[in-house]
């Protein structure tokens, strides 16, 4: 069978469907020895790939420009041209024609829930582009029982033409015993060996403000005494987040790295003190999962599919309440013996979920529809 992937998403950094992609790839090549693969990429940026020197698969790379004509007019052609059996089209973006049977990835119907938290153009093009991709696809793929109710009550799909595969997180992300080099890292970003963390887009659907609005409840009470650290890269709508830090005078408490490889973010997840998720929504979550597997406790909101992939190994609040969260973070930062639960409890959680799982689950749905 020759599969087709678009792997276009690629070309950015490692966040979010990008890493789902990657990975995704990766676990289909350590398990499957019999198939073709061809990917489709404007240009692969991520280094650690072997996707070149793998022996066991008859693997094309298919170079494309920028313009959007190739995804609708070029890229059908070419995947006739090379006689495609199936295509994955992972990030949700397909042809309105295309000439062999295909399976979309919908992560999370963001768009619709929450549309004041997304950027009106490109929700302008999801509000078109979705249900037309969802109703001529073979199968969906989606990352969370939530996202399957969600797209099946928003878009109208039967649930017997979704399958629920949730994702994994990268084997980088586990406890290190490299203290020097931990400290080195912590230097470079300049956070101190006491800190609270949050990973994720800066961006509304995070919540970043209100648990900065927690942090400065905690410093005014002087119920804590180090920093916050958010590590992510500047998405859109932000500004607010850093005149919020300003007007609170956090600046010198709260840390703003950046986008962080996963070669370092690892060190960061492992030196704190906790790790703090309040998201507003998400089509599955893999911070959470991350920061248990480097044995640090964790704290995430109560809503969309958080609840069913952290289960008992994190404690849930109402990340609308940003009173609520400061005392919940307040509360575990002072009980050690909790704090010892929810790390051995997510170790047990993380085992759930596996890369293997991901890659032989999405293969089955290749050949259902080839």
């Amino acid at each position: 069978m020759r599969i087709g992937i678009d792997v276009r998403s690629l070309a950015h950094n490692l966040t979010g469907v990008q890493r789902y992609t990657f990975s995704l790839i990766e676990a289909l090549f350590k398990i499957d020895k019999e198939n073709q693969y061809i990917l489709f990429p404007r240009e692969i940026n991520q280094t650690g790939s072997n996707t070149g020197k793998r022996k066991n698969l008859l693997l094309g790379i298919a170079r494309w420009t920028k313009v959007a004509s190739w995804e609708q007019f070029f890229l059908p052609l070419d995947a006739l041209y090379r006689s495609i059996d199936a295509f994955h089209f992972p990030a949700c973006a397909a042809p309105l024609l295309f000439p062999c049977p295909y399976v979309v990835t919908i992560h999370d119907m963001i768009y619709q829930l929450h549309p004041e938290k997304t950027i009106p153009s490109f929700r302008a093009y999801l509000n078109i582009m979705t249900p037309l991709i969802a109703r001529k696809a073979k199968r969906i793929i989606t990352v969370s029982h939530n996202s399957k109710k969600d797209i099946m009550r928003l878009l109208n799909i039967p649930g017997d033409k979704i399958s629920v595969i949730y994702q994994a997180i990268s084997e980088v992300f586990r406890p290190v015993r490299d203290s020097t080099l931990l400290q080195r890292i912590l230097g470079k970003y300049q956070i101190s060996s006491n800190y609270i963390f949050t990973v994720g887009t800066l961006e509304p659907r995070k919540n970043i403000v209100r648990l900065i609005r927690a942090f400065s409840i905690l410093k005014h009470l002087k119920q804590y005494d180090g920093q916050l650290v958010i590590a992510g890269a500047k998405g859109w709508f932000y500004d607010e987040i850093f005149k919020v830090v300003e007007g609170l005078n956090l600046k010198k408490d709260v840390v703003f790295t950046g986008y962080v490889p996963d070669r370092e973010l690892v060190y960061l997840y492992n030196g704190a003190r906790i790790f703090v998720f309040p998201s507003l929504y998400e089509g599955f979550g893999l911070p959470p999962l991350e920061a248990m597997s480097c044995g640090v406790p964790v704290i995430a909101s109560r809503i969309s599919s958080l609840p069913e992939v952290v289960t008992d190994a994190a404690i849930l609040v109402n990340p609308y309440d940003f009173n609520e969260l400061a005392a919940t973070i307040a509360d575990l930062l002072h009980d050690e013996k909790l704090q010892t639960d929810l790390i051995e409890t997510g170790f047990r959680n993380i085992q759930r979920f596996s890369w293997d799982k991901v890659a032989r689950d999405t293969l089955a749905v290749y050949n259902s529809i080839a």
